[in-house]
């Protein structure tokens, strides 16, 4: 919504490129609302955006420098920092935390077991360290998952019937 439009006939059909960071920190959090960010997660965003020139540089010093100071960023929490250390910064043994599915999809891979937790999930792992966020994407990539919770329907049951 803020970017300008992308380059060439991208552009031309409405594809926009995202707004710079100082951008982005300035929005108030009324302008992200609409979009479905709240207000939270809108801080969070803001923060990030002010501090985009130190990110970098904290990136330029490599992943574990970049984890501990993207660690005290209010709203940065286990899940957003290994997802973007395993995406961003290339760290094969990033494991995003407090995933609701990501314990379950590691137990039933490594143990057939349907339901797990992040301690499990992160004891299973470790034979695979330092390869853990790999080991990880593999089996996102190979389509394992857990079996899924919740009523079983009758077949040719109807809701409301």
């Amino acid at each position: 919504a803020w970017g300008e439009p992308a380059p060439g006939r991208w552009g031309d059909h409405g594809l926009r490129v995202a707004p710079p960071p100082e951008t982005i920190a300035r929005l108030p959090y009324e302008a992200l609302h609409p979009m479905g960010v709240e207000q939270k997660r809108a801080r969070t965003l803001a923060e990030v955006a002010a501090r985009a020139a130190a990110i970098r540089s904290w990136c330029d010093a490599g992943a574990e420098a970049a984890r501990g100071r993207l660690a005290l960023i209010p709203g940065i929490g286990p899940w957003t920092l290994a997802s973007f250390l395993g995406g961003w910064m290339a760290d094969a043994d990033a494991v995003p935390l407090r995933d609701a599915h990501l314990p379950n999809t590691v137990a039933w891979a490594l143990q057939g077991q349907a339901r797990s937790d992040d301690a499990e999930m992160l004891r299973l792992l470790a034979p695979f360290r330092p390869q853990r966020g790999r080991v990880l994407q593999l089996m996102l990539h190979a389509g394992v998952s857990a079996p899924k919770r919740g009523p079983k329907r009758r077949s040719g049951w109807v809701p409301g019937s």
